[in-house]
């Protein structure tokens, strides 16, 4: 083992320790050191043990007490619909549209300082989709 391989500083030079440091110093999470062990391929890996604040929980997504939590980075939200093409005698419909991912959290906001582009939330631009519909007597509904 390397001098500092076992170590918090260590692990706070990769990417994951700077963004975890990030969110500590905002105040969303705190860190814990609990050593270095040997993953089954080989290679060393550090325990951190990461535990979410009271603020931090706030984004935080998923069963609390399964061992893993999801954090919200952001949200995907409709933009506009740029098409409609109706067939089948009018009863069906492809309906083309863009979404965008905003309104990041404190969370998405740091991932996308570190990450940029590579980040959860880090392509902000509308993206284009489609979905097909049906016509029923009651309206149209999203096709199964």
């Amino acid at each position: 083992m390397n001098p500092g391989e076992g170590s918090m500083d260590r692990y706070l030079a990769t990417r994951d320790g700077k963004l975890h440091k990030l969110w500590q110093d905002d105040g969303l999470l705190s860190m814990r050191w609990e050593g270095i062990v040997r993953h089954p391929l080989g290679m060393l890996v550090p325990v951190v043990l990461v535990e979410l604040t009271e603020k931090g929980k706030s984004d935080a997504a998923g069963t609390p007490n399964s061992g893993f939590i999801g954090i919200k980075m952001c949200e995907q939200q409709f933009d506009r619909i740029t098409g409609i093409e109706i067939s089948n005698n009018d009863t069906a419909a492809k309906v083309e549209y863009t979404w965008k991912l905003a309104n990041l959290t404190p969370f998405g906001k740091r991932q996308n300082e570190v990450l940029g582009q590579g980040a959860f939330c880090g392509n902000l631009a509308s993206q284009a989709d489609s979905i097909l519909m049906s016509l029923y007597d009651d309206g149209w509904r999203v096709a199964q």
